[in-house]
């Protein structure tokens, strides 16, 4: 049972706000019918495709959905960005219904079945979805990850500007965010139902609590109450075979990503996600999933913060600016006019 949410409610205010009335009511009936119909036709259905990934449906919409609400909450998004993204949400991760690979350039297949045709500018939607909800993976043109790059700044829908890249860099930066238990089942992790394979995701899910995007503190605050047990001499996760040195090495993986999307997101949506300068980890273990075992390392964090002391590193970064690259450069240009 799908109920209405806070982005929802917002992105109603908002295009009665900023649109004649008529438009507004049929933007939001353009979403609804298509929300209703990924909620009955497609979302649901993921996990039969692929049965052994974490959660994509339509609870993981709503989560994403809360953490886009979250971030844009004190900003001044207008009424046709809120709706964008709302629907951009709701598609983002359509396409694994198909496979996982690629899944997110398998949007348009589900958008044509599902988005009304004769929706208010549904060319334009359709567009400006796809490319927004398309950059939340995958490769950019040139083989990198830089997906948001591709993007233009500045685009036109419903008679006013809009901006893609920065919709698509908050859109981005919730998936990420949203993780948590709600994403996988204890129960099959304690009977081996998932393929070994995807079992440290979902472990990964289970020891990690849903992120709190924490405005007052400007950081990401992510907590990992983790269950163990002695096994032997070794220190495995309570409910699987997972030791606990490997899934640690694992949540640190997971931490830096996470820390590295904050610092790529905010490059392109630095008007929304400036404010965040940190992410912040919290590290709990419990011996026998009873027992509270003592640890004061807390907490660890990634932030903005330079090293003073950093070597410099403009050459590594860019090789076409050494020194000697420059003057040969230099030096041949003189060399052909001389």
């Amino acid at each position: 049972m799908w109920e209405e949410n806070k982005l929802e409610h917002l992105l109603k205010k908002k295009l009665l706000e900023d649109l004649p009335k008529s438009d507004a009511e049929a933007l939001f009936g353009n979403y609804t019918t298509a929300r209703d119909a990924l909620l009955k036709q497609v979302l649901e259905e993921i996990k039969s495709q692929e049965s052994d990934l974490t959660d994509h449906g339509p609870n993981h919409v709503a989560d994403v959905m809360d953490n886009v609400f979250r971030l844009i909450e004190s900003a001044r998004l207008d009424g046709r960005s809120i709706f964008l993204l709302a629907v951009a949400t709701l598609y983002h991760d359509v396409g694994n219904i198909f496979g996982r690979e690629k899944h997110n350039l398998a949007l348009l297949k589900v958008f044509n079945d599902t988005y009304p045709k004769s929706g208010q500018a549904y060319k334009r939607v359709k567009s400006l979805v796809n490319t927004i909800a398309g950059a939340h993976t995958g490769k950019a043109r040139d083989g990198s990850k830089d997906t948001l790059k591709d993007l233009t700044n500045s685009d036109s829908f419903m008679k006013d500007k809009v901006h893609p890249r920065e919709l698509a860099a908050i859109l981005r930066f919730a998936d990420e965010l949203a993780e948590g238990p709600q994403r996988t089942s204890s129960y099959k992790i304690k009977h081996k139902l998932i393929d070994s394979i995807s079992m440290i995701y979902h472990a990964y899910a289970i020891c990690c609590e849903p992120a709190v995007i924490d405005e007052d503190n400007q950081r990401i605050a992510l907590t990992y109450p983790i269950s163990i047990k002695n096994q032997n001499g070794t220190l495995y996760l309570h409910e699987c075979e997972i030791t606990l040195e490997d899934m640690l090495t694992y949540i640190y993986t997971r931490v830096h990503k996470l820390d590295v999307e904050r610092k790529y997101c905010k490059h392109y949506a630095p008007k929304i996600l400036n404010q965040f300068v940190k992410v912040s980890a919290v590290f709990e273990f419990w011996l026998d999933d009873d027992e509270q075992l003592h640890f004061d390392k807390n907490p660890l964090e990634l932030d903005d913060l330079v090293n003073l002391d950093d070597e410099l590193k403009i050459p590594s970064l860019n090789p076409s600016f050494l020194p000697a690259t420059i003057v040969n450069d230099l030096q041949g240009q003189i060399d052909d006019h001389s």
